[in-house]
């Protein structure tokens, strides 16, 4: 698809991976000789350079070399349950059974999630009491 209802564009290399969204957006995403992404830039998107481990993405970093994220992997390939924040602030990533990364759920219990319809409830459990649904 090159452009979506709502007028994006989206803009794939030879190996079909995203490069570019246009339109409201403006967004570009390199990748490295490796495949992995690389870094992404744009109109209203924070610049951020990512930082592998073999295939494992262990680092984001700002535009001025500043750590913003890392990421503790678990012992399966690309798999990294947890992440924290420059200031030290911890995340769980949870995610689907095809390993894609659908939840982000902080220590008190926020956090996001991608609902799959608009129908789909997107409450969000961590430990055994605290529960949020996200806007």
């Amino acid at each position: 698809m090159s452009r979506d209802h709502t007028g994006e564009t989206y803009g794939y290399d030879q190996y079909n991976r995203l490069t570019d969204v246009g339109g409201s957006s403006n967004i570009a995403l390199a990748y490295d000789p490796a495949g992995r992404l690389q870094a992404t830039s744009g109109t209203g998107v924070t610049f951020r350079e990512f930082l592998h481990d073999g295939l494992d993405l262990i680092a984001e970093y700002d535009g001025n070399g500043t750590m913003q994220a890392r990421y503790v992997h678990g012992s399966g390939m690309d798999e990294p349950p947890v992440q924290y924040t420059g200031a030290g602030t911890r995340a769980w990533l949870i995610a689907d059974e095809r390993g894609s990364i659908v939840a982000h759920v902080n220590d008190s219990g926020g956090g996001w999630c991608i609902r799959l319809a608009p129908a789909t409830p997107c409450a969000l459990t961590f430990g055994l009491s605290r529960k949020k649904s996200p806007a």
